[in-house]
């Protein structure tokens, strides 16, 4: 079997197959009909179920802004604990990298933020006072990666290079409602991915296998995880559109500690050509531009800010 890299060069398989590998490489190609500018926001909530230290619900908010054309990029991460249904100790993990430079803001509860540390991108790891904490994320890689990945909690834009990579496909074909099916091998792991037409062709569940109970490679394999995607046409311009994630579930399990967690999340996209959402190093907070854009309110928890969303058209 060939890896997505060399598939379509060495030409061996059916025309189903090469349906697989156009479109998950179609998946990874997506983020280039983005816009030049663009702002999301990502709000989403973490139930975790674990036999030793029981129940726990988490609160998280994602942010994230790009003007690619001259490398300006805003990545914030909050997560709060859920207690008696209000989050507790909201804390902002946020890295800003405009041009050459990086900074990051200390993790405070609420402005001002006043610490920020700044450095050069080319600032050797070993050296740099943030490296090991810098949030690198992509909200449109979100929705697709898989924990075991190499880029497991930093999805950042490189993520499409590690998937072509490493992703070798085995077989697919069609289902009966009309989906493409696919199995694919990832180091001693196997994903089932399920294209649907409906949307983009984009896929709407991927189901992570594990290794076989009985060691033999053709033996049952547990499910790891479960992905169950979402996605919407965004027309951001008169000729110009793009399908992106708009809601994602993640169930994992983890057999070894004997716990499971479930991940609900929905994204909002924005064009900020005209209305930049990228802040300044000086500015006292660097989420307000986004706030201001979308009408956010980071006091509201995912729970309320279900309710207070109008219903899609």
């Amino acid at each position: 079997m060939s890896s997505v890299a060399t598939v379509h060069s060495q030409g061996i398989l059916d025309a189903t197959n090469d349906s697989a590998t156009d479109f998950l490489t179609e998946v990874l190609t997506g983020p280039l009909d983005l816009p030049h500018e663009y702002a999301v926001v990502l709000r989403f909530e973490v139930a975790v179920l674990d036999d030793r230290k029981g129940a726990s619900t988490s609160d998280g908010i994602y942010l994230y802004s790009e003007r690619a054309r001259d490398n300006n990029r805003l990545v914030v991460h909050s997560l709060a604990n859920l207690r008696e249904g209000y989050a507790d100790r909201r804390l902002w993990q946020q890295t800003l990298t405009r041009g050459i430079n990086r900074s990051r803001r200390s993790a405070n509860l609420a402005p001002p933020f006043t610490s920020v540390v700044t450095e050069r991108l080319d600032t050797d790891p070993k050296e740099s006072r943030i490296h090991n904490m810098l949030a690198e994320f992509h909200p449109y890689f979100f929705s697709i990666a898989q924990m075991v990945d190499a880029h497991a909690g930093r999805v950042d834009g490189n993520y499409s290079s590690y998937v072509l990579q490493h992703y070798e496909l085995l077989d697919s074909k069609r289902t009966e409602n009309g989906t493409l099916g696919s199995t694919w091998r990832l180091n001693k792991l196997q994903l089932k991915i399920e294209f649907d037409p409906k949307q983009g062709n984009r896929p709407v569940r991927i189901v992570r296998l594990g290794l076989p109970t009985d060691g033999d490679d053709s033996g049952e394999r547990p499910i790891q995880a479960i992905h169950y995607i979402n996605w919407k046409k965004w027309q951001w311009s008169n000729d110009q559109s793009i399908w992106v994630p708009a809601f994602l579930r993640r169930h994992d399990i983890d057999r070894n500690s004997k716990s499971e967690k479930e991940l609900e999340c929905y994204f909002k996209w924005k064009d900020t050509t005209k209305t930049s959402a990228i802040p300044k190093v000086e500015d006292v907070d660097w989420r307000e531009p986004i706030r201001e854009l979308f009408e956010e309110d980071w006091a509201v928890d995912y729970q309320g800010w279900l309710r207070s969303q109008p219903p899609e058209n």
